[in-house]
């Protein structure tokens, strides 16, 4: 087999391959033409084109999928972006994993990869050899850190001490308020029970914070209802006035009333309805006995 039969088995295996025919061309050697292209026999010199794509998309790109284009192995493109100090796809500068930023919140690392999931954070993908790294910039992420609505998802007290805790406990200090979750509330005023709570936050007559994935779930029905403890030491509880003249008018009663006869169930009343079904219940037992 002749050399010029070996140099174009090799310049079709790497051009095959995703070498790209620009880096063939500047690396220079003996040009030839096979259909329209410039191929060359590839050579172990790095040429500065290679070393700008490993500076500019290594984290964006993995060592391998640089590698295919530039028709290097992987392990070659590891060292050469060492040598280079350009760092690894996990590496790049102003970033950090989200491994190591749930280490540092406190939280579970599959909370903050739902809260990614999610959209509650912003992150970015870094393709390594084997898988793909969720990373999260730095600066951003003190960001989020110091915004009281993204406080419910944390505990300060679970943080690692250091910059980012001083950081969120200067904020939290700035602010003078406090998150209470709707039992904190209740237990505040002595309630056993926080749906009275619940149903005024869903229907706007307690100005409060809905946080969804709280614990990185799925499904955004598990939310959770937080109002600040500025608003929750001034509210009073409802009385039994207060509920009946919000939604019990004689024509709700007429059709409470008028369904029970047809046979409806309080349940079925309820739903019809859209009100809890105890309280219908019981304004049927009430207006009946009348």
């Amino acid at each position: 087999m002749t050399d010029l039969v070996i140099s174009q088995i090799v310049d079709d295996a790497l051009i095959s391959s995703g070498y790209s025919p620009a880096v063939l061309q500047a690396k220079g050697g003996k040009l030839r033409a096979i259909t329209g292209a410039c191929r060359t026999i590839r050579n172990p010199n790095w040429i500065k084109e290679e070393d700008d794509l490993i500076r500019t998309r290594l984290g964006d790109l993995s060592y391998g999928e640089i590698g295919s284009i530039i028709g290097r192995s992987s392990n070659a493109v590891m060292v050469r972006a060492k040598r280079l100090e350009a760092g690894g796809p996990t590496h790049r500068s102003g970033w950090i994993t989200i491994h190591k930023a749930s280490i540092l919140i406190g939280v579970d690392i599959h909370s903050f990869s739902g809260w990614v999931k999610h959209g509650l954070i912003k992150g970015e993908i870094a393709k390594t050899t084997y898988q793909n790294v969720t990373m999260v910039n730095f600066e951003y992420l003190k960001y989020w850190l110091t915004r009281p609505n993204h406080w419910p998802y944390f505990k300060v007290k679970k943080m690692r001490p250091g910059y980012l805790r001083n950081l969120v406990v200067k904020a939290q200090k700035r602010w003078g308020d406090e998150w209470l979750s709707t039992r904190q509330m209740a237990d505040m005023h002595g309630l056993a029970d926080v749906n009275v709570i619940t149903f005024q936050l869903r229907h706007g007559k307690i100005p409060g914070l809905m946080c969804p994935h709280i614990g990185g779930r799925d499904e955004a029905r598990w939310s959770f209802w937080f109002v600040r403890r500025s608003v929750a030491e001034k509210w009073r509880r409802p009385t039994q006035k207060d509920i009946h003249v919000e939604w019990v008018t004689p024509s709700a009663i007429e059709f409470m009333l008028r369904k029970k006869e047809e046979g409806l169930t309080a349940v079925e009343i309820a739903r019809m309805m859209k009100r809890d079904k105890r309280q219908v219940d019981n304004y049927i037992r009430k207006f009946r006995s009348v």
